[in-house]
């Protein structure tokens, strides 16, 4: 497998929601985690080789949770082009307090995978799943 074929784990700019002070943007590399419940959106540029983007949710625990998946073409967005996810005036939430990372991808990814490349891991099955053959 190429480095072309590979996802990648892309720095985009985190747009950090405060009830107060409304949206504010911080560069990743400047910050080590949110809190719980913290409202935000990414921005980054869109990248044609890598068009299927994942916004994850790493946690301390290395739990990863996937808050949104985009397929680039599917939403409008050219390569190229900077776009905001999710996009303007929507939030997204975290459920544990932990850091937003944005993997992107040339092909669908499983949880597992973006776990691997995370090197986090990812839920175990519900105790309500039934598992049938």
């Amino acid at each position: 497998m190429s480095s072309i074929e590979k996802p990648k784990v892309l720095l985009w700019n985190l747009e950090i929601w405060n009830e107060e002070d409304g949206p504010a943007t911080f560069d990743p590399l400047a910050i080590e985690r949110l809190e719980a419940e913290s409202r935000f959106a990414v921005s980054g540029t869109v990248d044609e080789d890598w068009p299927y983007l994942y916004v994850v949710e790493e946690d301390e625990t290395r739990l990863i949770t996937v808050l949104a998946v985009v397929d680039a073409a599917a939403a409008g967005l050219a390569a190229g082009q900077v776009a905001r996810v999710p996009q303007a005036g929507v939030w997204l939430s975290l459920a544990a307090a932990g850091l937003p990372r944005v993997v992107a991808s040339p092909s669908l990814l499983t949880r597992d995978e973006l776990a691997l490349l995370l090197g986090g891991h990812s839920p175990p099955p519900s105790p309500t799943t039934i598992k049938t053959s």
